[in-house]
C-alpha cells in the first residue's frame, strides 16, 4: 500500500521558464519514443508507404521541372 507524503507547506522553488520548458520537452519525448517502440510492424508500414509515395513524385516533379528548365532559352 503507498503512501502519499504530506502535501506541500510551502510554495516549490521558482525556476526559469525555459528550466520548467526543457523538462516538460524532454518528458514528452521520452514518452512519445514509448509510445512509439509500442506500434506494429503493420503500422509503421502503413505510415511509410504514404511518405515514401510523396517523396517519389516530389522528386518526379523535381526532374520534370528541371528538364523543362533546361530546354529553355535564357
Amino acid at each position: 500500500m503507498n503512501i502519499l507524503p504530506p502535501p506541500l507547506t510551502q510554495a516549490p522553488p521558482a525556476r526559469s521558464f525555459w528550466q520548467d520548458f526543457r523538462l516538460l520537452a524532454a518528458t514528452q519525448l521520452r514518452l512519445t519514443r514509448n509510445k512509439l517502440r509500442q506500434w506494429r510492424l503493420r503500422t509503421w508500414l502503413f505510415l511509410a508507404l504514404p511518405t515514401l509515395s510523396l517523396l517519389a513524385l516530389l522528386i518526379f516533379l523535381g526532374e520534370t521541372a528541371y528538364g523543362a528548365l533546361e530546354t529553355m532559352t535564357p
